[in-house]
């Protein structure tokens, strides 16, 4: 995103990117809150169920990355 592009599509691909590089359990969590802003941000512009199926596959790709007890403690703080 060089040019800093807002259009859902190369945000998409950037996000992609971003979920490919992940590796630790910190990472896992932040990609997941980026996923979340995609959502809040793009689903009035592309539809509530597009975007989820847009990025599904990447969530489960993160569910395998961390350890989800660890988000579930920080919800609770």
């Amino acid at each position: 995103m060089d040019k800093r592009s807002t259009h859902w599509a190369d945000v998409l691909n950037w996000l992609q990117t971003v979920v490919d590089s992940c590796k630790t359990q910190e990472q896992a969590l932040t990609c997941e809150r980026l996923i979340k802003n995609f959502h809040r941000f793009y689903e009035r512009r592309i539809g509530h169920r597009e975007a989820w199926d847009l990025t599904r596959e990447m969530e489960s790709k993160l569910w395998k990355i961390g350890d989800w007890k660890l988000k579930d403690k920080i919800k609770n703080l």
